[in-house]
């Protein structure tokens, strides 16, 4: 472990103050889903459940008691997430120009990658975890430089409100609760010091967990939320059943006509596990057995994970790429579209801006050089090469990386969805690792040229624990005994970066499934192969079609907006004379809150070759995308084409302005 240097109260707390409206004023008072309104109505109407932790609602409930309803919820922990971050960064990085450049680098990397920009957009439990872990790691640090037991226990009390928000956040903290223990603060008449603090953290994520079993402030028993993971147990059986190519589900579910495999490879959604409850045309519904049927789900599940093991990692890597973004149609989920109705008066105060904002993270989020998963691979390689290079930080940056991969671990198994917010905490904890590993290369270069650091970055911690930060790579510093190899393992890493690099890159080109705009779809575009086949001529165009056919889109259309929506499969092939396809999907406008009413399709010349009109049925939207109001955002259109590659583009109720609803390849 490093000597820490004496950290930046003031000026975290500036950097962090400026950063926060940045954040928070363009869509204040936050983004809103289902989820975050839920914990707003138990902090309103009192904590009636645990199966969402109800430590967001505590936070609410104090933020109304403020005046603040929920922006100051927002607010507090953008700032929290920033202020954490900058006295970590002050005790790790010399010097206060390197310290400004490091936190604008670490700022700067929840701009670029979209998962992370846009989940900060939303009042998700995902940030205030990621806001208390770090100012819990802040205060640890700090307790070992001033050897204060009362920093020790605030950064406990910190890290356990992190996992009281999302009890899979734990692996994300063990190995830094590990160091809690093995280094604690050294202070006379303190016996014991590890099994003490060993004892406060045991404490601290008992209380954790206890949150979930008794509600404050009158400790009433909470009903248990251990029923909430068979959903998940489902989604997995239908996952499986679509690999291994038969029925897997409990004989109750088939009460009636069984689902073939076919069926339930077609209704198989591997970005949520809410999305095979609606089906898309032509595929039966899938009906659950009255009652309760979750000791059935729950036996057929462990059936299956014996027998087809390697189905069930198929279904969970198949998750697990969505997540990273190793996929052709971009990153699922990367931020939510608004506010959701609501009764509580929430609305976005700026929803020019909002809109703006919501739109820069949608369109940002599918370029393949902002995907989550190079973060990650950025990460792995500083960690790896902080330990040839002897970095005083290197343990600090293993257990943060051993911390990812703890985290990353269990979402692999547990998640039920493939939400982008999922993997914030993790993205937040490799960025502070990229940042600090670099700075921490850059530190050992400059002390191969020694150099004098200025007295109040320069005086160590009395009593610490082992050179750190710029100190304690001067003794290598001699003869630069160690630049050799450090060279060799940053080429290294090049070169495994590159690899990784081109192994994502061929993943990302080498999948078949269709774009998906906006948000996040209700449905994701089963196998095209099950398009049904007639040997009927296409049907005509509609008579408007005749003004579009042939032409650029960018001519007619010369203005874009952002929709919500999805280019979701062929549905029928016409093989007669004249030959075509006829495509479905969905669109919602937000900004007119209206559903698209026509459709344009463009070939990869951006020519028109086909059309389609709204006004269809499409009752699973609303029902996984809250802000749509209608279930009329279904729309079908022709194109003469009997294999291709179209782009679909929504007509919006603006002039001569289109929104893009995706890309699909058949």
């Amino acid at each position: 472990m490093p000597d820490f240097y004496r950290p930046r109260w003031v000026a975290s707390a500036l950097i962090a103050a400026l950063l926060t409206p940045l954040v928070c004023v363009p869509v204040w008072p936050g983004l809103m889903s289902f989820d975050s309104l839920f914990a707003y109505k138990q902090a309103v109407y009192g904590v009636e459940t645990a199966v969402w932790p109800p430590m967001h609602d505590y936070f609410f409930f104090v933020s109304r008691a403020l005046g603040l309803r929920a922006g100051g919820v927002f607010a507090a922990q953008t700032f929290t997430l920033f202020f954490g971050a900058g006295l970590i960064l002050s005790m790790l990085v010399g010097g206060l120009g390197r310290f400004l450049a490091a936190f604008a680098a670490f700022a700067g990397l929840f701009y670029y990658f979209p998962t992370m920009h846009g989940t900060m957009l939303v009042q998700w439990k995902d940030v205030p975890v990621v806001s208390f872990g770090l100012l819990g790691l802040a205060l640890w640090m700090f307790s070992v430089r001033a050897s204060s037991w009362a920093a020790l226990l605030l950064a406990v009390l910190s890290v356990s409100v992190a996992v009281s928000f999302r009890h899979n956040g734990l692996p994300l903290f063990l190995p830094l609760l590990l160091l809690f223990v093995v280094y604690p603060p050294r202070r006379q008449g303190v016996p014991w010091p590890r099994l003490f603090a060993a004892a406060a953290v045991v404490v601290g994520i008992s209380g954790a967990i206890a949150t979930t079993v008794w509600r404050l402030p009158d400790f009433r028993r909470l009903p248990s939320a251990a029923s909430g993971f068979v959903g998940v147990q489902q989604w997995d059986l239908i996952g499986v059943s679509a690999c291994a190519g038969e029925n897997l589900l409990p004989p109750s579910f088939s009460a009636e006509v069984a689902l073939s495999a076919g069926e339930l490879r077609a209704l198989y959604d591997p970005r949520h596990f809410n999305l095979p409850a609606e089906p898309p045309p032509g595929v039966r519904r899938l009906k659950p057995p009255p009652g309760d049927h979750s000791a059935e789900i729950v036996a057929a599940w462990k059936r299956a994970l014996r027998n087809h093991t390697r189905c069930y990692l198929t279904h969970r890597t198949a998750v697990f790429v969505e997540q990273m973004g190793l996929n052709p149609r971009g990153v699922f989920y990367t931020t939510h579209g608004g506010i959701d109705p609501n009764p509580y008066g929430l609305r976005l105060a700026h929803k020019d801006a909002a809109s703006f904002m919501i739109g820069h993270v949608v369109r940002g989020a599918d370029q393949w050089w902002r995907r989550p998963y190079l973060l990650y691979v950025l990460a792995a390689l500083t960690v790896a090469a902080a330990f040839p290079a002897r970095l005083s930080s290197r343990w600090l940056l293993l257990a943060l990386a051993l911390g990812v991969l703890g985290y990353v671990a269990s979402i692999y198994f547990l998640m039920p969805a493939a939400d982008a917010r999922y993997i914030f905490p993790s993205s937040a904890f490799c960025a502070l690792a990229v940042v600090l590993g670099v700075a921490g290369l850059a530190s050992r270069r400059d002390a191969l040229e020694p150099q004098q650091l200025s007295d109040a970055d320069a005086e160590p911690a009395e009593g610490a624990l082992a050179a750190g930060g710029e100190v304690g790579v001067r003794e290598e510093a001699a003869g630069g005994r160690r630049a050799a190899p450090t060279r060799l393992l940053l080429w290294a890493g090049v070169a495994v970066g590159a690899l990784l690099l081109a192994v994502g890159l061929a993943l990302y080109g080498s999948g078949d499934a269709p774009g998906t705009a906006g948000q996040g779809a209700a449905q994701e575009s089963p196998a095209p192969q099950k398009a049904a086949v007639t040997q009927e001529p296409r049907p005509p165009y509609p008579a408007w079609a005749s003004e579009v056919m042939g032409k650029p889109v960018r001519e007619l259309f010369p203005k874009t907006t952002d929709c919500i929506g999805n280019t979701d499969l062929v549905v029928m092939k016409f093989e007669g004379d004249p030959p075509g396809v006829q495509i479905i999907g969905w669109g919602w406008e937000p900004g007119a809150a209206l559903p698209v009413r026509r459709v344009v399709l463009a070939d990869a010349a951006q020519l028109i070759v086909g059309v389609g009109e709204g006004g269809s049925e499409r009752p699973d939207v609303p029902e996984h995308q809250p802000s749509v109001t209608t279930t009329k955002t279904g729309w079908q259109a022709l194109v003469g084409l009997g294999s291709g590659t179209v782009d679909a583009y929504g007509v919006t109720s603006q002039p001569q302005t289109v929104c893009r609803l995706g890309t699909l390849t058949w």
